[in-house]
């Protein structure tokens, strides 16, 4: 077997074994909390948080929508922003299943924004009318570390469960090591020739 062969077959299952961790911030042992409440979950802790008076309660919402508990904001015709905050500031994909509160079938839609100025909107699928309330999962791709998100929509609405992806160090660090080996194999092969 010639040492090309036996690097490649080395460092193919290095590159393979990248992978990623997934914390779940769960509400489910949150049922009838009302902001400000934490959920702790893989050493980090998340803080939701509204204005006072603001509507937001944990509730089961199995049957209403895509999630089966849910931080719903029972002031229909308000548009009362939700702050998430993380003791450990949060890399990678965060995830947030999502529902718009809307009877009436508007243009409905959630904007995520974080403390380092990202911003997305998400579109909330779905009739909005009667109980089939728009829903989707904002999938937000993390541009910097994130200590805290802020969102809002152009009405009521409820989120699930959330999710944060985060890539493992130790993936990433034999990611890297088989990249710098075929990179040297590389080299060597390209000088060796001359």
């Amino acid at each position: 077997m010639s040492l090309r062969s036996m690097i490649l077959a080395s460092v193919t299952p290095l590159l393979l074994t990248a992978g990623a961790h997934a914390t779940t911030f769960g509400l489910g042992n949150s049922i009838g909390a009302m902001p400000s409440f934490a959920v702790t979950s893989g050493g980090n802790t998340a803080t939701f948080s509204s204005q006072p008076g603001n509507g937001f309660q944990v509730q089961n919402t199995l049957g209403l929508f895509s999630f089966s508990t849910g931080l719903v904001d029972n002031n229909f015709f308000g548009t009362d922003p939700l702050t998430i905050s993380f003791s450990t500031p949060l890399i990678g994909t965060v995830q947030i299943p999502f529902a718009i509160l809307d009877f009436f079938g508007s243009n409905d839609t959630l904007s995520v924004t974080t403390n380092t100025g990202q911003t997305a909107t998400f579109a909330g699928l779905g009739s909005g009318t009667g109980l089939s309330d728009p829903q989707g999962v904002a999938t937000l791709q993390l541009n910097a570390p994130t200590q805290s998100f802020t969102l809002t929509s152009n009405n009521a609405f409820a989120i699930g469960d959330v999710v944060a992806v985060t890539p493992e160090p130790s993936s990433l660090l034999l990611l890297s090591t088989g990249l710098a080996g075929l990179t040297a194999l590389g080299r060597r092969s390209r000088f060796g020739r001359r």
